[in-house]
């Protein structure tokens, strides 16, 4: 950086840029302030000069990724199927929407705004930081403090997952140092992309896997499935894994508390805050197996797991080599790639796009199984 601007490296305070990150962030604002995710008077205070989107993002007009719910006939239909946020119009006035709109183009008078991303990440940030008794124009930089904490208390829990595994004392911090120096995890105590609270969650299923606390193990999944849903594939891998064990006393209490803890923080959570039980997936979120699909997720040059995190290719010829020469290693390494294999398969057959970000950002969070493995 030095060599090519001719200037040195500044430190620089955490800050919102783009993509998802404005919108977890007026959730944020919401939670904290407002005690709620009725996020109508947020986005309209951010287009005020209101830091609600980001000190980055003050007075600027940005499309909704909400619900607008009808909480009465439990209907509900996105932003985006009234408004074309690809396109816009002149517009006078902070109350009107500078996007050309669809049929019918407003919301009806009974209904309410709330927010089309799980809660579970603006809900973890917003009680880390809440003791600190945060003010609007703060918020974001303490929340960027709480992401950073997240991220080397995943590189901790990776450190006794790694004991757990009968790594030395010496190895197991080259396990934990190069998980954090060595992949694109640091990147994201950056970001307020959720992908730092879902790796701190998997890295401490892990560990309490590993000693061999099931229920622990299940409530940290719990708490990745309200961030991001599909992470209930990392909670049916453990299982299986378990099962094949049979170590059955601790599969039924892991499923049994996985199960209720899906029940009532996401089911349940979901249906009081928006009416409806599941929330909508974007148009075209699962596809089948394409070279398309698997090109973008682990080979692109913007998004590819192998070009990010070329360990990745070590891992798997290691792995390879262990389980047909050392049978021995063959459990572990089962439980720590089994849960890879059901993640990269989904995202292998997600079109999504990760959005504005850097690396396999889906992928960051199976890093700490990869790195141990």
């Amino acid at each position: 950086y030095w060599f090519w601007n001719d200037k040195p490296l500044q430190p620089r305070r955490l800050l919102v840029l783009s993509g998802d990150e404005p919108h977890y962030m007026v959730m944020m604002h919401s939670l904290a302030f407002d005690g709620d995710l009725d996020v109508t008077d947020d986005y309209l205070a951010a287009t005020r000069s209101g830091p609600q989107q980001g000190l980055s993002q003050k007075g600027t007009h940005m499309d909704h990724h909400t619900l607008w719910v009808d909480a009465e006939k439990g209907a509900y239909f996105r932003w985006w199927d009234r408004y074309d946020h690809t396109q816009t119009r002149a517009c006078e006035g902070d109350t009107c929407t500078p996007f050309v709109p669809k049929a019918p183009p407003l919301p009806l008078p009974h209904m309410i705004e709330r927010p089309l991303h799980p809660a579970g990440w603006p809900a973890l940030l917003t009680a880390a930081v809440l003791p600190t008794r945060p003010t609007p124009e703060n918020l974001e930089s303490r929340a960027g403090i709480a992401i950073s904490v997240f991220v080397w208390i995943a590189a901790i829990a990776a450190f006794f997952a790694a004991l757990g595994y009968g790594f030395t004392d010496r190895w197991a911090f080259v396990a934990a140092w190069s998980f954090l120096a060595g992949s694109s995890v640091l990147v994201y105590s950056r970001s307020f992309f959720p992908e730092a609270g879902l790796t701190v969650m998997v890295a401490l299923a892990l560990w309490a896997l590993r000693a061999e606390r099931p229920v622990l193990s299940a409530i940290a999944l719990t708490a990745a499935v309200v961030i991001k849903p599909n992470f209930g594939l990392i909670g049916a891998a453990f299982a299986i894994d378990l099962f094949l064990q049979k170590k059955y006393q601790p599969f039924v209490r892991f499923c049994a508390a996985f199960a209720a803890g899906v029940l009532v923080f996401y089911l349940a959570f979901t249906k009081a805050l928006l009416g409806t039980w599941l929330l909508p997936l974007p148009d075209g979120t699962f596809w089948p197996l394409t070279f398309a699909a698997m090109h973008h997720t682990m080979t692109s040059k913007m998004f590819g797991l192998l070009i990010f995190d070329p360990f990745v290719e070590v891992t798997v010829v290691l792995a390879a080599l262990a389980i047909w020469k050392r049978p021995e290693t063959r459990p572990a390494l089962r439980q720590l790639l089994l849960p890879c294999a059901f993640w990269f398969v989904l995202n292998c057959g997600n079109k999504v796009d990760p959005g504005y970000c850097y690396g396999p950002r889906y992928l960051v969070p199976a890093l700490p199984l990869l790195m141990l493995g």
